[in-house]
C-alpha cells in the first residue's frame, strides 16, 4: 500500500510539473496591401505587305482591293476592353492635291467582315475580355478595304490609321 501511494504521489507530481513547463509565445499581425490599377497593352503588328495596296488594272479600281490578315492586334488588360479605329486625317497624303483621296477610301475589318470606312471620328471595332492576349478574342487580325474608284490621279497616297485601346 505504501508503494501505491508513493507511485500515486509520483504520478501528480510529475502531472503538476508538466503543466508548470508551459511554452512562453507572443503572435503580430500586419496587414499587407496590394494595390492593382487598370492596365492596357496593345501590340500592333503589321503582317507582310498588310498595309499596302497596289492598284494597277482597271478591274482593281473598279472593285477594289481587301487585304486579309492584314495586321495583328494583340490585347493584354485587367478588364473588359474595346478597340476603336480612325483615320488620323480625313484625307490621305501625297498623290494628286487638287483631288484629295477621302479617308472612307480605306476600310477596316475582322474576317473579311463589318467592313467600318474610315473618318476622323473613331469607330468601335472590338470588344474582349480581360487576360493576356492568349485569351481567345484577344489576339485578332484586321483587315483592310481599299476602293478608290476611278476619282483620284495615279500616284502614291498615304494615311495613319490610329487604334486606340480602352477599358470601358
Amino acid at each position: 500500500m505504501k508503494k501505491l501511494l508513493l507511485s500515486l504521489v509520483a504520478i501528480v507530481g510529475l502531472t503538476i510539473a508538466a503543466n508548470a513547463q508551459s511554452t512562453a509565445t507572443d503572435s503580430k499581425n500586419e496587414n499587407i496591401t496590394v494595390e492593382l490599377k487598370d492596365a492596357v497593352e496593345l501590340t500592333l503588328t503589321s503582317n507582310a505587305n498588310g498595309n499596302a495596296f497596289l492598284f494597277d488594272n482597271v478591274d482593281e479600281y473598279e472593285n477594289g482591293l481587301t487585304n486579309l490578315n492584314a495586321s495583328t492586334l494583340k490585347v493584354r488588360s485587367n478588364k473588359a476592353w474595346k478597340i476603336d479605329v480612325k483615320a488620323n486625317s480625313a484625307n490621305f497624303t501625297g498623290g494628286d492635291a487638287t483631288t484629295p483621296m477621302p479617308a472612307s477610301v480605306l476600310s477596316v475589318g475582322i474576317g473579311n467582315q463589318n467592313f467600318l470606312p474610315l473618318s476622323t471620328t473613331a469607330q468601335d471595332l472590338k470588344t474582349g475580355p480581360r487576360g493576356t492576349n492568349t485569351v481567345a478574342g484577344n489576339f485578332f487580325n484586321v483587315d483592310y478595304k481599299a476602293n478608290p474608284g476611278f476619282n483620284y490621279s495615279a500616284g502614291v497616297y498615304v494615311m495613319n490609321v490610329v487604334y486606340t485601346l480602352t477599358q470601358p
